[in-house]
């Protein structure tokens, strides 16, 4: 049987041949016209000596052509390879290190990138990102198994050494129909998408993609009523985006979309008190919350108002984020940095209801494994005999069946068996007034890191907390909290540690 993730989008190609497939800025490409973009990519590489089960180092921008490079590279059995945007030289020769690459695509910049940089003028073949959609006979997909790699991505770890995420056909076919499940795509749909791995979910439906109009990697430089004026113009239905994108678009308080009937997010956290602001740009709008990780998306899911009726839980059972899926098995663990071998391990260490815990999830869409990494496989899965459970390294608890977030799992702070979480004083400390970003990190003491608002107002401030807050015992004054790279939404405590000692 032939298992290539590419059948789906083929059978939406026969389904729905003159439907609009994605839409970027003033350009549009139909369902068929993409298909037969794709099989003049597909002949390229081949041409180029591609074979199946080759790897690709991508370097193609959110865009009409990298879903033709994309869907060509699965269509001949070949393994696309993603290295994160903001990659510096070392994570970049890191994680090529670890997944060799044959072949290597980019426009003109990324072309000479390759030129100028050893680690990539070392890859053999190098592909233009150009493509071509005039009529050509289209063949059939390569036959795969369902456990052959198709797509490698990369998450850090606690020790910022990249790990190769391992998408295979089954992978990736469980994702869609669990993506399917959650968002309910048909090929009625206009969905404006800032998530790039969704775009291949819709492309299975027939619906149409609209991809953003502004640089991902600058969130802080889009133009909010640009990006209001393109969403209208598309006749845009739904909106699937990172939570900063709501954000800046809830910022321009003149914006009101009232023809989007739903939105979803995710990627990281959203709090009650950005329903209001959503709820204000996108009056008629359905609010969609999901909770997941790289390794499994989606865990769980909260409706906006519910997380805004659930606000006053926040700061004694964490940030609510709803039911977890029908489709993932879900269980907490006690907090420990010991590798778990064994069953027995497992239950030992399992806790009740209402405890904290870190977060395990199994399923068909739950990563199982690390690209030729044992070792990472080792510390982030756990074999129970054929369940194979995912340490998301979150900290969370159940109650009634509903999952509440504290956190990263290794920042809980745990002092005389009394719980802090870092996680829920960024929360509080934000709804304290001149504060910009703050959290708690334990010294010699629980301390309040602060990123001020104003520099002058910083001894009001610290004499706020310290009334406030009974934990906290020093406050510590930072001109910029770092964030993470990936969303710059979430703190990098490992950064904030550096800069503090």
């Amino acid at each position: 049987m032939n298992h290539n993730i590419y059948n789906i989008f083929g059978n939406a190609v026969n389904s729905y041949p003159t439907n609009k497939a994605i839409i970027s800025n003033k350009k549009s490409i139909s369902y068929q016209e993409l298909d037969y973009a794709i099989q003049h990519k597909a002949d390229e590489l081949l041409a180029k000596g591609i074979k199946k089960g080759d790897k690709i180092l991508v370097f193609i921008p959110m865009s009409i052509s990298l879903y033709v490079f994309l869907l060509a590279t699965f269509k001949i059995g070949a393994v696309a390879v993603f290295v994160d945007e903001w990659a510096n030289k070392k994570r970049l020769t890191d994680c090529l290190t670890k997944v060799p690459c044959k072949g290597f695509v980019g426009g003109t910049k990324a072309r000479l990138l390759k030129f100028l940089y050893a680690p990539l003028r070392k890859i053999e073949i190098t592909i233009n990102s150009s493509i071509k959609t005039t009529s050509i006979p289209v063949k059939k997909a390569e036959t795969v198994a369902q456990d052959e790699t198709v797509l490698v991505t990369f998450t850090t770890g606690s020790t910022s050494i990249p790990k190769a995420a391992n998408r295979t056909h089954e992978f990736l076919t469980a994702q869609y129909n669990i993506l399917l499940d959650e968002l309910k795509t048909n090929q009625s749909h206009c969905d404006f998408i800032g998530l790039p791995i969704v775009v291949l979910c819709n492309l299975g439906t027939g619906a149409s993609s609209v991809l953003p109009n502004y640089n991902l990697k600058k969130l802080d430089k889009i133009k909010p009523f640009k990006v209001s004026r393109y969403l209208i113009d598309n006749k845009v239905n739904r909106i699937i985006s990172s939570p900063s994108f709501f954000r800046v678009l809830a910022n321009d308080k003149s914006i009101s979309l009232s023809h989007t009937n739903e939105i979803f997010t995710g990627g990281a956290p959203v709090f009650p008190d950005d329903i209001p602001q959503f709820k204000h740009t996108f009056p008629k709008a359905n609010i969609n919350i999901l909770y997941g990780s790289t390794e499994a998306e989606p865990i769980s899911h909260i409706l906006g108002e519910q997380l805004l009726k659930k606000q006053l839980e926040i700061t004694t059972n964490g940030l609510p984020v709803g039911t977890p899926s029908n489709h993932v098995q879900l269980k907490l663990i006690k907090k420990t940095d010991k590798e778990i071998l064994t069953q027995q391990d497992l239950k030992e260490l399992s806790v009740k209801d209402q405890e904290v815990g870190e977060i395990l999830v199994s399923g068909k869409h739950v990563l199982k494994e690390y690209l030729l990494s044992e070792e990472d496989t080792k510390k982030n899965k756990i074999k129970d005999g054929e369940t194979v459970w995912h340490r998301t390294g979150d900290a969370g608890k159940l109650i009634d069946g509903q999952l509440y977030l504290l956190g990263r799992i290794k920042e809980i702070i745990i002092d005389k068996d009394e719980l802090t979480s870092p996680f829920i004083y960024e929360y509080l400390l934000a709804q304290e007034k001149n504060i910009h970003v703050g959290t708690v990190l334990k010294t010699d003491v629980i301390t309040a890191f602060i990123e001020p608002v104003s520099w002058e107002d910083r001894n009001q401030i610290k004499k706020n907390i310290l009334k406030n807050h009974d934990k906290i015992k020093a406050v510590h004054f930072i001109k910029k909290i770092p964030l993470d790279p990936r969303h710059n939404a979430k703190i990098d405590y490992d950064k904030l540690r550096a800069i503090y000692s």
